[in-house]
């Protein structure tokens, strides 16, 4: 009996460490899908602040030809 009980404690925890190691690489999963989420955000920051300098320069560019067109018509 006490062989019985100890083989079906032994079993139900080789269940639980099966159903927690499921659960980890489940969590890894996602934590790998967040990463890379993560990533593309970042990139996508970085290219959006490249475009925003761009086009700062641009409109700077846009201000100086404006004033000199002015500066002419005076």
């Amino acid at each position: 009996k006490n062989y019985q009980q100890w083989y079906t404690a032994y079993q139900l925890t080789k269940q639980d460490l099966e159903e927690a190691k499921k659960k980890i690489e489940k969590l890894n999963d996602e934590y790998e899908v967040v990463n890379k989420e993560n990533e593309m955000y970042k990139r996508e920051n970085d290219i959006l602040r490249a475009e925003k300098r761009l086009l700062e320069y641009e409109n700077n560019e846009l201000k100086e030809e404006n004033q000199e067109l002015k500066r002419r018509r005076i």
